[in-house]
């Protein structure tokens, strides 16, 4: 089956090339947006996924994906790789995790990990010595809540009265583990997975950090 997103690829391409402008070149092997450094997926006994785009300019339903899991813990099994599973048609992947906890027995802080995935078989590719990979780091398991709603209901956290205590607070520390992310609305632009601190130290995401979106903490 092909996906919307590939009719609308094609029909942007072909539109292109009757204005006279050379089609752009096909997008990577890559994970979604939303899979990014600093993510938090959410913690057992739910099992988290991750997924992302086969990459090239046609479907490839026989691909053949493989996602490795690396932790920061020295246990026995902290580390895996599962297969994913191509969707969309053939253009996309995904793969799901083992449940896990946000802290690793005797640890006291959240265990971080590493995570690869890689096409070993099926994806286009421009340079035949290379296979298409790509990995997100520093990412947690935690509780992930998604907050959504009218415009009206954002208060920036720039606008409060309690902002420079706030910001005071973030920058000693406090609140390491939460991440946000955010999609763009007419309030805030997209935000990729950040820490507060992060938010902070960068003017642009500052007024936007307590707005609608992706809140998580482990």
């Amino acid at each position: 089956m092909v996906s919307f997103a590939m009719i609308a690829a094609v029909l942007t391409v072909a539109g292109q090339v009757l204005a006279g402008h050379p089609p752009p070149p096909p997008p990577p092997f890559a994970f979604n947006i939303s899979c990014s450094d600093d993510m938090v997926l959410q913690q057992a006994p739910a099992k988290s996924a991750v997924y992302g785009i086969l990459g090239g300019s046609v479907p490839a339903p026989d691909a053949k994906v493989t996602v490795t899991v690396t932790s920061s813990a020295a246990a026995a099994g902290a580390s895996y790789t599962v297969d994913a599973s191509i969707i969309e048609g053939g253009t996309g992947w995904i793969a799901y995790l083992k449940p896990t906890r946000a802290v690793t027995a005797g640890q006291g802080k959240p265990t971080r990990y590493t995570i690869h995935a890689e096409c070993s078989s099926g994806c286009a590719t421009t340079d035949a010595a290379v296979t298409p990979n790509a990995t997100i780091s520093n990412v947690i398991f935690g509780d992930v809540y998604y907050c959504s709603g009218q415009s009206n209901m954002a208060l920036p956290l720039v606008h409060t009265i309690s902002r420079n205590k706030s910001m005071d607070a973030v920058l000693a520390g406090r609140y390491a583990n939460m991440r946000f992310f955010d999609l763009s609305s007419n309030m805030n632009p997209t935000t990729p997975w950040t820490t507060p601190k992060s938010a902070v130290n960068n003017s642009v995401f500052l007024p936007f950090l307590p707005l609608a979106g992706t809140l998580a903490r482990a």
